[in-house]
């Protein structure tokens, strides 16, 4: 391990400066980025090898390096299904006694992701010099969030390490049935829009320039719903290659818009009033907090602090600031339900009155369960339904494009017939 010193920068221009113990250059550049920072200048002070200067990389190139790196951290994601087995697995082996240290070392021997591997094993090499597990986990937070770390904490600092372990393990597992409901309800409209475009596309590049060649050929005129469609297909026939080449920086470009604060701004208020995606998303949220909540609740962590996580958890910032609003009146001497009362738009109603009655009987950990429950299962049931409300909406779209295109194509050959 060495001691990097470093100067870095975040999307909004504040500047950071400090050191850290790493193993190399790449970690520090992983930590910073995971805490939305980009490294423009690092020295190695202490450790073995020479110190040097990012060897003689201008600030601009670095910046620029580490932008498409943190394009490319994807190849080093953990899946929520491994940390999920790992945590529960984590939990039965301090339960039986082992000891932290042995217990990681036999995991990350299991483990298959290679970077998962890398990461436990610099846990372990962490604990075994006598670091807390709290540090050990907070020096990975690309795998291991906020929320991890802090629930990690309260079990220590509790001596409730395995309950901690099984909270946590129950939460991702919420947390992955939850996503995967979402996910999957919405895999089949997103094929469908997929298929149709591709279809289309290759109708407008392949069929109808010989179509619209033979009624030029007899000098039938075109109606304007031919005329449209034979302009969409000579300017896909003309820059189609030039739109395909272009896709993957507009796309880049599009997420790139959407994490800066005003993109997700507006990604934000777009998601929470599309039709059939906003009441989805509510709820979806309102399940996510109300199950994070409970889970850091149950843990031991401050009321204050879990808020603070949550808010930072949830990944709509409107719900996100609801969440430290509350934080905010709570350090005031205020009610947390009244700042989720106050915001019916976002939470329901549902959710500030059973938070009410947690805090009027001490059992707010337990309410939040319930309603976490409850919104879970609701989401289930919406997600099962969407496929059934989506598919008449995708069925009536297809027909109206089927349509405008037989239209244009039926039409002129009534031309002919009449010129015949």
């Amino acid at each position: 391990m060495s001691i990097y010193k470093y100067r870095a920068k975040n999307f909004s221009g504040k500047e950071l400066n400090g050191e850290m113990e790493a193993p190399d250059v790449a970690t520090v550049t992983l930590k910073l980025r995971a805490d939305g920072f980009v490294l423009l200048d690092v020295t190695q002070t202490a450790g073995e090898g020479i110190i040097k200067k990012s060897a003689g990389v201008s600030v601009p190139l670095m910046e620029r390096l580490n932008k498409i790196g943190g394009s490319l951290n994807f190849l080093n994601r953990v899946k929520l299904q491994d940390k999920m087995i790992f945590t529960r697995n984590l939990a039965v082996m301090v339960g039986a006694g082992l000891t932290v240290s042995r217990a990681l070392h036999a995991l990350q021997q299991e483990a298959k992701n290679p970077y998962f591997k890398k990461v436990i094993n610099d846990i372990n090499d962490r604990v075994t010099k006598g670091q807390p597990l709290r540090d050990a986990f907070a020096a990975s937070p690309d795998v291991f969030p906020e929320l991890y770390v802090s629930m990690v904490q309260a079990g220590e600092e509790s001596g409730k390490l395995e309950e901690s372990l099984n909270v946590l393990a129950k939460q991702m597992k919420a947390d992955h049935e939850l996503i995967s409901r979402v996910k999957g309800a919405m895999m089949y409209p997103i094929i469908v829009v997929i298929v149709m475009f591709s279809v289309g596309i290759a109708m407008m590049i392949y069929v109808i320039p010989i179509l619209m060649q033979t009624f030029l050929e007899l000098n039938v005129e075109l109606p304007a719903t031919t005329r449209g469609v034979l302009a969409v297909s000579n300017f896909l026939r003309r820059f189609g290659l030039v739109l395909l080449a272009a896709l993957p920086f507009a796309l880049y470009g599009l997420r790139q818009y959407k994490r800066s604060p005003s993109g997700k701004k507006i990604f934000d208020l777009f998601i929470i009033n599309m039709p059939l995606i906003g009441p989805i998303n509510k709820k979806f949220n309102t399940a996510r907090a109300a199950r994070t909540l409970s889970s850091l609740l149950s843990s031991g962590v401050a009321v204050g602090a879990a808020l603070d996580i949550t808010g930072h958890v949830l990944q709509n910032h409107f719900f996100g600031d609801v969440l430290i609003e509350a934080q905010e009146k709570i350090q005031k001497g205020g009610k947390m339900s009244e700042s989720f009362a106050a915001h019916p738009n976002l939470f329901s109603s549902l959710l500030a009155e059973m938070i009410a009655v947690g805090e009027e009987t001490g059992k707010t950990s337990d309410m939040l369960g319930e309603v976490a429950d409850f919104y879970e299962e609701e989401v289930q049931q919406v997600t099962k339904d969407l496929s059934g409300i989506v598919e008449p909406i995708l069925m009536v779209v297809i027909g109206i494009a089927v349509a405008i295109f037989a239209l244009s194509v039926i039409q002129p050959l009534y031309g002919i017939i009449n010129v015949i």
